[in-house]
């Protein structure tokens, strides 16, 4: 028998929600998106279902959370980065 793997890290946002007692579907109603799409984007950068926030949902990130989770906590992947997808 294997041993269970390690938890994984929450991402910054996940975090505050988590510290905050902030739902999925009261981030996604406050950001003004889907709670899957919030559930996405809070997921693990590993994870392959992860979501990236576009410039305008971060800077309301950045307000719901009252500057706590900025775009520094949102690092694209180098696949995704500027010049590396066709």
């Amino acid at each position: 028998m294997s041993a269970p793997s390690k938890p994984r890290a929450k991402t910054p946002f996940r975090r505050w929600m988590f510290e905050n007692d902030v739902t999925l579907r009261q981030a996604g109603d406050a950001l003004g998106c889907s709670h899957e799409h919030v559930r996405r984007i809070c997921l693990h950068p590993d994870d392959a279902g992860r979501s990236y926030p576009d410039d305008d949902l971060i800077a309301r990130i950045e307000a719901f959370t009252q500057g706590a989770v900025t775009r520094k906590d949102f690092p694209l992947p180098e696949a995704l980065q500027a010049g590396a997808v066709q």
